[in-house]
């Protein structure tokens, strides 16, 4: 009786080609295994792989920083009530639009380091709808239905009548126009 070691063994010692592409084979395996198990969680989610990695930073943020205003609570550096209306002006949204992060000399003289603020529930990924619609975003994404088409299809036409309106007058002189006989 061999067992999977003898095996492994004579493969090892008879065909090594066919031992090593066994073992890239199993490792490539695992690896994609792995990619194929983050992509799944990632779109269970409704996420991209950068939304992923900024939604990571941004709970780390919020823990730190949660514990940080636990700590000053509880020492009684600040009381109860905090600066939680100002928080939107001192927290700009730099790295959500077209031009880019915000620079550190504009971000100097609104949030310092040692400064201890609330930052409130942790917010949500809205574009999350459960499981099974996200899914069916993958399979049947919004763009493709039906109702998408449509208004897709009226917007096109809106442009072309505002690109053509001296077009449009025309045609529509024609038709109002009786036929001379």
């Amino acid at each position: 009786e061999a067992d999977y070691i003898i095996v492994l063994h004579y493969l090892f010692g008879r065909h090594f080609q066919i031992f090593g592409v066994l073992l890239l084979m199993s490792v490539m395996a695992v690896v994609l295994g792995i990619f194929l198990a983050f992509h799944l969680y990632i779109t269970s989610r409704n996420m991209t792989t950068n939304e992923f990695f900024k939604w990571r930073s941004v709970r780390r943020w919020h823990k730190k920083e949660k514990l940080k205003y636990q700590q000053a609570l509880k020492d009684g550096k600040i009381g109860l009530k905090s600066d939680a209306g100002t928080l939107t002006k001192q927290l700009p949204d730099g790295d959500v639009g077209c031009t880019g992060p915000v620079s550190a000399e504009s971000m100097s003289d609104e949030i310092r380091d040692d400064d201890v603020i609330d930052p409130g529930p942790m917010p949500e990924n809205i574009y999350n709808k459960g499981i099974i619609s996200n899914f069916s975003e993958v399979f049947f994404p919004l763009s493709s239905r039906d109702e998408a088409i449509l208004r897709y299809r009226a917007t096109l036409r809106d442009i072309s009548d505002k690109g053509s309106t001296k077009q449009n007058i025309t045609s529509d002189e024609k038709m109002i126009k009786p036929k001379a006989i």
